[in-house]
């Protein structure tokens, strides 16, 4: 590995744990403001957190941020494409950020996320991957956020579908993954079985929830192998947010993975989804990655 980008990586995780805590604070460019985070002067008394290795964050956000003088510190995921909720096809993810532009602003990474829509995959996988070039050049560590909308809801065929994606995220270079929660928590197992070897997959935070089911999420999905999380709402609408920032980063810096992971094949009968898996090949990724 390259020392510039294992440096940057570096900073991106624990020292101790070799974990990652992401608080993702890109909400606001899709759907606009968000309860808790209608202006970013209130992340100011969580964002300087200790146990927060990375915050994800828009151009707009970071000057913002760094105008305000706040958690200057703080190693910075830039986020680099993004769409509108109001778009006509919010599928469709345009870069708005080059590798040099987020070297000048002083991020550590750029996220980029990847929307697995019939209509644009070929369109977004093509800007990635361009991306994730650039970003080599320059020895910059890419993120990739998968995001599936219509996925599954079916455990066997929502594991086959990212599965296959995140492999092909894989191959064109993504230095970390974040994955969105799946149907149930107890299909990390099966997620991550044989993925988590070769990249850095982090776990998103997922709707609101109660800081009991989030930090349960995060408790299985590291003994599954995950390599963090990338965690927003539940952190900025949590009306405690330093003690529920405590107790996620206890979770993820104590949990051990267990120490042989039981292999599952997912194409033995009992795991494949037999209407699902035709679908996803069918209508939602057409031809093989």
């Amino acid at each position: 590995m390259e020392t510039g980008l294992k440096r940057r990586l570096a900073r991106l995780q624990n020292t101790k744990s070799e974990r990652s805590l992401f608080i993702a604070m890109d909400h606001g460019f899709t759907t606009g403001p968000l309860p808790g985070f209608e202006h970013y002067r209130l992340a100011r008394k969580w964002a300087g957190h200790s146990a927060i290795d990375g915050l994800l964050m828009h151009k707009g956000a970071l000057k913002a941020f760094t105008n305000y003088d706040m958690a200057l510190p703080k190693s910075v995921i830039l986020q680099a494409n993004g769409m509108s909720k109001h778009a006509a096809n919010p599928s469709d993810k345009p870069m708005m950020v080059e590798v040099e532009d987020a070297l000048r602003l002083g991020a550590d990474a750029i996220s980029v996320e990847f929307s697995a829509q019939l209509s644009s995959f070929g369109d977004n996988l093509k800007d990635i991957s361009a991306q994730i070039n650039a970003a080599d050049r320059m020895n910059l560590p890419v993120m990739v956020m998968l995001g599936i909308n219509q996925a599954p809801s079916e455990s066997e065929a929502w594991v086959k579908l990212h599965r296959d994606v995140t492999r092909a995220l894989i191959e064109i270079g993504a230095s970390i993954i974040k994955l969105r929660q799946p149907p149930h928590a107890d299909d990390w197992e099966a997620m991550l079985d044989g993925l988590h070897q070769d990249v850095r997959i982090v776990m998103a935070g997922g709707s609101r929830d109660s800081d009991e089911t989030v930090l349960k999420r995060a408790r299985i999905g590291l003994k599954a192998g995950a390599a963090g999380m990338c965690i927003g709402r539940n952190v900025f609408q949590n009306g405690q947010p330093n003690d529920f920032i405590d107790s996620l980063a206890d979770v993820l810096n104590t949990v051990d993975p267990a120490e042989q992971t039981v292999s599952v094949d997912i194409f033995d009968p009992k795991f494949r989804s037999k209407a699902g898996e035709a679908r996803i090949s069918n209508e939602l990724v057409g031809e093989p990655l």
